[in-house]
């Protein structure tokens, strides 16, 4: 089945309708995080530490900048499967690139990621999430590409 950024935005979205409990700058309801903090100063830097956190395999360090993983859900295993589509990719927490998919004027939302050499590969969707004052978070759901 081909993934494309229309199905991931899709999924992305219809996982973030479920289970949610705080709220967005908007007024929106967000899932809750794991470590029950609060976001980081810019989108870019939430999914450099959450790729830092993939290629040390820490889950304390994803949990700081995440959002929106189902309970139960090993977080270690899914930083396991980040690392190796992030490696895939050529995709390190030095050299994401983050372009903004649909409204450019808002932070929050989908953005696809690049990094190494341009390749064939589809490029890796995340959904950033503004918590209400607290800063950004990423939606940490793991896309259904990255089952291993």
């Amino acid at each position: 089945m081909a993934w494309t950024q229309r199905t991931a935005t899709a999924a992305l979205v219809a996982v973030a309708l479920t289970g949610c409990s705080a709220s967005s700058d908007r007024g929106e309801s967000i899932p809750d995080s794991c470590d029950g903090g609060g976001g980081v100063a810019t989108p870019k830097t939430a999914m450099e530490i959450l790729l830092v956190a993939a290629s040390q395999s820490d889950a304390a360090l994803a949990c700081t900048v995440t959002t929106g993983t189902p309970e139960g859900k090993d977080l270690g295993r899914e930083l396991e499967k980040l690392r190796i589509a992030a490696r895939e990719q050529g995709i390190t927490a030095e050299n994401v690139r983050m372009v903004k998919i649909g409204e450019v004027e808002l932070e929050t939302g989908s953005y696809t990621l690049s990094g190494g050499p341009v390749n064939d590969l589809e490029p890796l969707t995340f959904q950033i999430i503004q918590l209400k004052d607290t800063g950004y978070r990423v939606f940490f759901p793991v896309p259904e590409k990255f089952d291993l």
